[in-house]
């Protein structure tokens, strides 16, 4: 169906690998995406067994134990690997971004409509045949642009589950805490970064907020606003024409340099590096 590539933030690996238990995901990975075309699949993640078949889609994250795939004679799809790079250079808030999360942390497998599976299948075929096109210009940024048009078909099926979803709206208390600390975040993360403030909010203590986040992201409720604050500095260091301190005051640092400081411990790199490997990108 499709010849297999791997590159820096997305791969797209041959089915037989996933239905003979070799795909393993790394830390830098986001999220697998599979999607089953005909016949059937089985497999467990996390001690729970789930079916897939034709137009069903299933997504599995780095911190899921995956184990005893088995596959129908006439189950064929794609799997694709997508890196975390993708999902925070999107434009899109990030409290979309987890709210699709959630859902797919305790969904798994979602039914897709035939026209959307059609469009995804298009893209993962463009995305294998500019990976293998020799000597092609703008390679990379054909290759990012077309995975980023399949990551937004993604969140596109998953956020309106989100509102669908009983486990996130009532059958779980951590998932209903955590949506709740996702929108209050959405809305008052430029004035507030404490963990106290959030669990004010939510009518639960600082450290049963910090429960939550490591049962639903496996991470502690700081890390979480941090990841938010982030978000919002790269999106802003992708403008052409807005200055650091620009980015230091809409989002409320006391100064550039602070910032940077909060910035190139948190990514690993200074704002101004980061901002110029964006720029250098070819698309």
């Amino acid at each position: 169906m499709t010849v297999g590539f791997e590159c820096e933030d997305v791969r797209l690996l041959p089915w037989a690998d996933f239905c003979e238990g070799k795909v393993q995901l790394s830390q830098k990975d986001a999220a697998l995406v599979g999607m089953v075309c005909g016949g059937n699949l089985r497999f467990n993640v996390n001690g729970e067994v789930y079916h897939a078949s034709a137009n069903q889609m299933f997504i599995l994250h780095n911190d899921d134990h995956i184990s005893d795939v088995k596959a129908s004679k006439a189950c064929k799809g794609y799997i694709l690997i997508l890196g975390n790079k993708y999902f925070a250079m999107m434009d899109i808030a990030i409290s979309d971004i987890w709210k699709a999360d959630l859902v797919a942390r305790t969904t798994y497998v979602f039914k897709v409509e035939e026209t959307m599976c059609e469009m995804m299948h298009d893209l993962v075929v463009s995305m294998s045949n500019i990976a293998r096109s020799n000597n092609l210009n703008f390679q990379g940024g054909a290759l990012l642009a077309a995975s980023m048009s399949f990551c937004y078909l993604l969140l596109s099926i998953l956020l309106p589950a989100v509102n669908g979803s009983a486990d996130v709206k009532e059958g779980k208390s951590y998932n209903l805490y955590m949506n709740r600390f996702i929108e209050l975040l959405s809305q008052d993360h430029v004035r507030e970064r404490s963990v106290e403030y959030y669990a004010s909010k939510l009518g639960i203590t600082p450290k049963y907020l910090t429960i939550v986040c490591r049962k639903c992201r496996g991470v502690t409720a700081s890390q979480i606003i941090d990841d938010i604050v982030i978000h919002n500095a790269m999106r802003l260091l992708r403008q052409p024409n807005v200055s650091m301190q620009q980015i230091a005051n809409q989002l409320n640092f006391p100064s550039q340099s602070f910032f940077g400081k909060y910035f190139k411990q948190r990514v690993g790199i200074s704002p101004s590096r980061y901002k110029g490997q964006f720029s250098n990108l070819s698309f």
